[in-house]
């Protein structure tokens, strides 16, 4: 990967203005809704101006049909970012990005099903988004399924100790910390299947493996979370 390295703040800002007239090309005259989402982030991250950010987020996915779009402008409607708060609204946008592809929004939807935040509250609905998502590789749809299985969920959905293992091996399999510790303390203690020292040993040292991965220097815990996605 190369990266701009700027000799001068003049520099700098001509690299930053280049990359507007590139953005606002895309997005305006190619019509693309990755352009048009890449515009939306310059303007949200470079000019903190998140009225306009929002504006072109929701262009991307109601003319582009652009899943990440649709992701972050459902972001900006339920913090209220550039605009009044409106959770039903997000709900319907991060509906529409996991339908579009983008399955971290899928998570998001299974959560506001789950809940009952921003539309009519329905298990069922939550639980088929979790899976979605889950098995588009989204960790915490996996962990989250897990508890709902390991738990059962207000007699809406029965405990279900074997598919719950299922969820957290998978979670692990995904470099989920939590999900390789419940996996392996499932099998320590016989929780609902059976005693098995041979699996719990493999997911302590994929759990120890995962540890030291993010201990290692310049390596922040959960850092891949910290960004616009």
């Amino acid at each position: 990967m190369t990266y701009f390295a700027p000799k001068s703040e003049q520099e700098y800002k001509e690299y930053l203005d280049n990359l507007l007239v590139e953005y606002q090309f895309a997005c305006f005259s190619e019509k693309l809704g990755d352009g048009c989402y890449r515009l939306a982030n310059y303007h949200e991250v470079i000019k903190s101006d998140h009225v306009t950010a929002g504006k072109i987020y929701k262009m991307s996915c109601d003319e582009m049909n652009y899943g990440h779009g649709c992701y972050r402008y459902g972001t900006f409607a339920f913090l209220g970012r550039g605009m009044d708060k409106n959770v039903p609204q997000s709900t319907v946008y991060y509906e529409r990005a996991c339908d579009l592809g983008f399955l971290k929004a899928c998570h998001n939807t299974g959560v506001a099903y789950m809940q009952g935040d921003g539309c009519e509250k329905n298990i069922n609905r939550a639980i088929d988004y979790f899976k979605k998502a889950c098995s588009g590789s989204v960790s915490e749809s996996c962990l989250t399924l897990w508890s709902t299985y390991f738990n059962g969920h207000h007699g809406d959905i029965a405990q279900d100790r074997p598919k719950a293992l299922e969820y957290a091996s998978k979670a692990c399999d995904l470099d989920l910390f939590q999900g390789c510790t419940n996996a392996l303390i499932m099998h320590r203690r016989g929780d609902g299947v059976p005693k098995d020292p041979e699996r719990e040993k493999y997911f302590k040292q994929k759990a120890d493996d995962i540890k030291r991965k993010y201990s290692e220097p310049g390596v922040v815990f959960g850092e891949t979370h910290q960004n616009l996605e």
